[in-house]
């Protein structure tokens, strides 16, 4: 499979500042190619089977919903995933779980490559290899970012490609003055448009491209290009692809970014440095990546200071300024959620791949590597059978009795019917609800037949897609947690003066009740 920027069969080992005789010699093109195949294919399938065996996720739930109606951009993120829930929508109405998740399946597949691809032109082949094996086994990269419906995995591949065109240009090129005019604005335009692909995913992406800029500042070879104009060509192709961000922001307030500053540091945030926050996020990213791994990445950042190249200055740039940024968030709010710092992880792993390519003995990893990838098998499996069963409520029923996070993966199916039949008898009533988790999983089953808004707090986009004065001269049907009515009952008798009781449903998985909803009628 050729490269996508260059010939990947082209051997090149860039100076590690050892003794390159004593590493193991590098695998073969061909040999590659069959591994990395053989990974994809393999991986690939226990995603399929894995995404078609739970539901959906709040976020991936949130994302079909609110997808249904075409917008600019969006509260919580840019645009583009959710652009793409709509097409998937228009297919499927109430989609089923793998077919709405297979074009991120598919997607992590030139994803993948990408990786493998980035890392045998920084360091080997071998490297290579290793590298997508371990994102492989990483279950918030393997299984959260390449197969569920989230804006990571389409951020991760075109931060991925972008990455492949500035390693070409920017990592011990040819002599720039020697490059055709053509081929640098080639790769520099192909650069700025995936760049701008990848700001109308999510909001990391500025902060990668920062990262970026201070490599192009330390390195000499990526320095001449500033005084060039391929690079500001790139940046105006990004602005252009991203502006449909700024166009709604600017209509709306800046409401997205302001959206996104109060979660990183919220008004409330305390003075002092919360590094107990800060341990607990690291903890969090460990979990995420599993602890071997994890530990592996700490080994290869250390291995990268004391032996430095301008490949691992290139990955160090690229990776640790969203590592850090995201983690020393915590230090300020003493909040945040370990998935945010995985973009950059992404562009770390070269490095770990790369320390176990330098392994002598390579017959000894390959034990390891086995384990490892039986681990993850196992591991994936368990929670799939108690995201569908709840088998593991039998074995550490402490452990779960108070927050399950599997909850959050069941569709809210036994509400479906009840609802619609009251829908049904009253044809002008729509649908109100407490908070946008639930508002999602509702409209999720309803096919977003009716409007359902959110008259109080944590409402994310749902106002920009249904306007409180729907409400006007309409009746509504109420969803709301049992026994928690007292806490909206004054708003509520704000826009209704008659509030009948209709019955509690029980939302279940196997004989399970995980929530129970109540269903009020509301008339004015």
């Amino acid at each position: 499979m050729p490269s996508i920027i260059d010939d990947p069969s082209r051997s090149r080992v860039p100076n590690l500042n050892v003794n390159t005789n004593e590493n193991p010699p590098d695998i073969s093109p061909q040999t590659a190619l069959v591994l990395v195949g053989a990974i994809l294919f393999f991986f690939s399938i226990i995603r399929i089977i894995f995404s078609s065996s739970i539901g959906f996720g709040v976020d991936e739930t949130y994302y079909l919903s609110v997808g249904r109606s075409l917008s600019l951009s969006y509260l919580d993120h840019p645009p583009l995933t959710f652009w793409i829930t709509h097409i998937i929508t228009l297919f499927q109405n109430i989609p089923s779980s793998l077919f709405a998740r297979a074009f991120f399946i598919l997607l992590s597949i030139p994803t993948l490559y990408l990786l493998y691809d980035l890392t045998a032109y920084l360091f080997s082949r071998r490297a290579g290899v290793y590298t997508i094996i371990i994102y492989s086994i990483a279950p918030v990269l393997s299984l959260a970012n390449s197969s569920w419906i989230l804006p990571d995995g389409p951020l991760t591949f075109f931060l991925l490609l972008t990455a492949s065109c500035l390693a070409r240009l920017c990592v011990e090129p040819q002599e720039p003055l020697q490059i055709t005019h053509h081929r640098p604005l080639h790769i520099w335009a192909l650069a700025g448009a995936a760049f701008g692909f990848a700001a109308l995913t999510k909001y990391h992406a500025p902060l990668w491209l920062l990262g970026v800029f201070l490599y192009m500042l330390f390195e000499k070879n990526a320095r001449y290009w500033l005084t060039k104009k391929y690079p500001w060509i790139a940046l105006i192709i990004a602005f252009i692809i991203s502006s449909p961000v700024l166009i709604w922001n600017a209509q709306n307030d800046w409401a997205s970014f302001i959206f996104q500053a109060s979660r990183s540091i919220p008004e409330d945030a305390a003075h002092s440095f919360d590094f107990i926050g800060l341990f607990v996020s690291f903890i969090g990213q460990a979990l995420w990546l599993s602890p071997w791994i994890f530990i592996l990445i700490i080994f290869s950042l250390i291995a990268s200071f004391f032996s430095p190249s301008k490949s691992t200055t290139f990955c160090l740039f690229l990776g640790l300024p969203l590592v850090l940024f995201f983690s020393l968030i915590t230090l300020i709010n003493g909040t945040g959620l370990p998935h945010w710092q995985m973009p950059g992880y992404v562009f770390i792993l070269p490095l770990s791949g790369h320390l176990l390519a330098k392994i002598k003995n390579q017959q000894k990893l390959l034990p390891w590597i086995i384990f490892a990838i039986i681990v993850f098998i196992i591991s994936t499996f368990t929670a799939s059978s108690h995201t569908q069963h709840g088998v593991l409520q039998k074995f550490i029923p402490r452990a779960l009795q108070f927050k399950d996070p599997t909850f959050d993966a069941t569709n809210w199916e036994s509400l479906q019917e009840p609802l619609n039949t009251y829908l049904q008898a009253d044809t002008g009533a729509v649908i109100l609800a407490t908070h946008w988790i639930h508002a999602a999983k509702i409209d999720f089953i309803t096919g977003s037949s009716r409007p359902v808004i959110i008259p109080f707090s944590h409402p994310h986009h749902f106002p920009y897609r249904y306007s409180l004065n729907q409400m006007k001269h309409q009746t509504a049907i109420l969803a709301v947690p049992r026994n928690t009515m007292g806490e909206f009952i004054h708003t509520i008798r704000r826009f209704y003066t008659k509030i009948d009781f209709l019955e509690t449903i029980s939302i279940k998985r196997g004989q399970q009740t995980i929530h129970q909803i109540e269903l009020w009628h509301l008339e004015r």
